[in-house]
């Protein structure tokens, strides 16, 4: 899984990846904190993240939802360099402390939950989705239901030994919880622990997803359509 971005390694990064007429990148975090002894792989402080944000627009990216990753790399989008911020688990610093900043700055960013986390200790809850989902500067997507839950070598077996059924009924019960709290249509999702085939994406596109995610320590990128000869897929580095 990949870590949390900080300002030094936002700045350090090479040049990104050219997709036509425009470059495309995608930033993962996870939790925001006050308290600097929190801090940690899969944890910064806000001013953390607001220098990452600041860094992004004096270098002239523009922010973006998962759900243009196709109109950017497809060139229906106008020419530009393109950030694709996100955060995953659904933490409830998303709403409390990563919002407010985002609002702040003009920033964009898909906030993937982990739906049976809702209205848990730590965690969004309901009305701080709705928070989120009415937020020009926010989108929700799914990060599964309960999928997360399960160990790396569980998600392994489950991804391996084809059963794209339960897969793909996990993602649509958690879009479905979602939908219901926020009554937004949830269309993109992030695959837990970056575990994810060809099978269960060509099945999760089938069931309405029309962007995945997964994720490579140090290194995010964006599932193509199975079986698809468009878009080159060149890993999409993050911090």
């Amino acid at each position: 899984m990949s870590l949390s971005c900080s300002a030094a390694a936002v700045a350090a990064l090479p040049a990104f990846a050219g997709f036509g007429k425009s470059s495309f990148q995608v930033l993962m975090y996870h939790e925001l904190s006050e308290d600097p002894n929190s801090a940690g792989a899969f944890c910064i402080t806000p001013e953390t993240f607001a220098a990452d944000l600041r860094y992004l627009q004096e270098q002239g990216y523009t922010f973006c939802f998962a759900s243009q990753a196709d109109d950017v790399l497809s060139g229906r989008m106008p020419a530009g360099k393109y950030v694709c911020i996100t955060f995953d688990d659904g933490y409830e610093s998303d709403a409390c402390l990563a919002l407010p900043l985002l609002e702040q700055y003009g920033a964009k960013a898909t906030f993937f939950v982990i739906a049976a986390n809702v209205d848990t200790p730590g965690y969004l809850s309901r009305s701080q989705l709705v928070r989120l989902a009415q937020s020009p500067s926010a989108q929700v997507g799914s990060h599964s239901y309960g999928l997360h839950k399960k160990t790396v070598a569980e998600l392994r077996y489950l991804f391996g030994s084809g059963q794209t059924a339960a897969i793909t009924e996990d993602f649509q019960k958690g879009a479905a919880q979602l939908q219901e709290i926020t009554g937004q249509q949830v269309t993109v999702l992030s695959y837990p622990n970056g575990i994810w085939n060809q099978a269960a994406d060509r099945a999760l596109r089938t069931a309405g997803f029309t962007a995945t995610f997964t994720s490579e320590e140090t290194r995010n990128m964006l599932c193509p359509a199975a079986g698809s000869t468009g878009f080159p897929v060149p890993p999409y580095k993050t911090c």
